[in-house]
């Protein structure tokens, strides 16, 4: 099932990333699993990593892979569950530290919202 999920979001990614992209045309290069990460996007002015997990089980590790990768941007993909969402809040004092990580969550089977996006840097001030 994790398979599944994970293959779901990271087409769900790719296809979002790009619906964005469609008016500013800044993509240049999208590559699955460089460095370690599940998605690399390099657009023309910056590149950006994408941490794609259906349920964060261990928050450790993915604060560590965007602890190395530090002054990059970074998306983490999860799916919008109330565990996912506990786990963000309970580690939100670490999360806050990363200028330039989002967490999207991704509500697939919702009519209204899709999705929602936080980044803990902004969003605590």
């Amino acid at each position: 099932m994790e398979n599944k999920s994970h293959s779901f979001l990271l087409d769900w990614t790719i296809n979002f990333i790009k619906n964005k992209d469609t008016i500013s045309k800044k993509i240049e290069h999208i590559e699955n699993g460089k460095d370690g990460f599940d998605l690399y996007v390099k657009y023309r002015d910056r590149e950006q990593y994408f941490i794609i997990v259906p349920t964060i089980a261990d928050i450790d590790s993915i604060i560590g892979k965007v602890n190395t990768a530090s002054g990059v941007h970074i998306s983490i993909v999860t799916l919008n569950s109330k565990e996912n969402f506990d786990v963000i809040l309970k580690n939100w004092s670490n999360l806050i530290n990363f200028k330039f990580l989002n967490i999207i969550l991704v509500n697939p089977f919702s009519e209204l919202d899709k999705k929602w996006i936080v980044s803990p840097h902004t969003h605590h001030k």
